[in-house]
C-alpha cells in the first residue's frame, strides 16, 4: 500500500511516465518480491 501511495505521489509531481512504469515492474517482478523474503530465511 505504501508503494501506491509514492506512485501516486510520483504522479502528482509530475514525475515521466517511464519513471513511474520502471517503478511498477519493479515492484511486481518476481525478483522483487523474492529479495523481500531473502533477509527473512538469514
Amino acid at each position: 500500500m505504501i508503494a501506491v501511495s509514492s506512485l501516486k505521489g510520483v504522479l502528482c509531481a509530475g514525475e515521466p511516465d517511464e519513471r513511474v512504469k520502471f517503478n511498477s515492474q519493479r515492484l511486481e517482478s518476481p525478483n522483487f518480491q523474492g529479495e523481500k523474503k531473502a533477509p527473512k530465511e538469514n
